[in-house]
């Protein structure tokens, strides 16, 4: 098995996915992304804030601890 240099290790800053709807997640901050780079002008804050809005609402807000 490779073994990284420890000097590099410490430049790592490794967070673990979210447990919950990771696929969309991505795919909302896909979507995102294509429209900042294919239509020039676009708001990205505006175009965050909105993808933000709808991962929480649509599916954050509906996960359900037992």
């Amino acid at each position: 098995m490779y073994q990284y240099n420890p000097d590099i290790m410490v430049l790592l800053d490794g967070k673990p996915e979210a447990q919950y709807n990771t696929q969309d997640y991505y795919a909302t901050m896909s979507n995102v992304i294509k429209e900042l780079f294919s239509k020039k002008g676009t708001d990205s804050k505006a175009q965050l804030d909105a993808a933000a809005k709808t991962v929480q609402e649509k599916f954050f807000d509906t996960i359900k601890v037992e």
